[in-house]
């Protein structure tokens, strides 16, 4: 399985933050405020990792899981919701010129470019907080 998950870390990390750092910089500079827009970015970002490493968690919470499979869902779960979502605010970015679509675009992909990071630094800890049993 860790044959399959790193190259999959790898194009998350490499594909989405090249996204993440793209739209991100071409709403900030369209942007009135950019330090406000830039802490904006980094807050948003930080919420949607939160949501995409703790929810997984607390739909398994006090189970035992494959631990494969586990990483596996949530990272096709991670890359297509924030795939989707951060495509569609970059759609609406570059239809309207709204900072704020690509901001939130770009909050989508960093969140998916630092998930990967994330998950190797919290994993082991969000186990034992939300009590789940890796099966492998």
């Amino acid at each position: 399985m860790g044959i399959i998950l790193i190259p999959m870390f790898l194009v998350m990390l490499i594909g989405f933050s090249y996204l993440g750092i793209k739209s991100g910089a071409q709403a900030i500079l369209r942007a009135q405020g950019r330090l406000a827009a830039t802490l904006i970015l980094v807050a948003m970002s930080t919420v949607l990792i939160a949501a995409a490493i703790g929810l997984p968690f607390t739909v398994v919470a006090s189970t035992r899981v494959s631990a494969g499979a586990f990483i596996f869902f949530v990272i096709l779960g991670v890359a297509g919701v924030a795939g989707l979502a951060g495509a569609y605010f970059k759609e609406q970015f570059r239809k309207t010129d709204k900072p704020v679509h690509g901001l939130s675009a770009a909050a989508f992909f960093l969140a998916a470019a630092s998930f990967p990071v994330t998950w190797l630094w919290l994993a082991e800890r969000m186990k034992a907080w939300f009590i789940v049993g890796w099966d492998f």
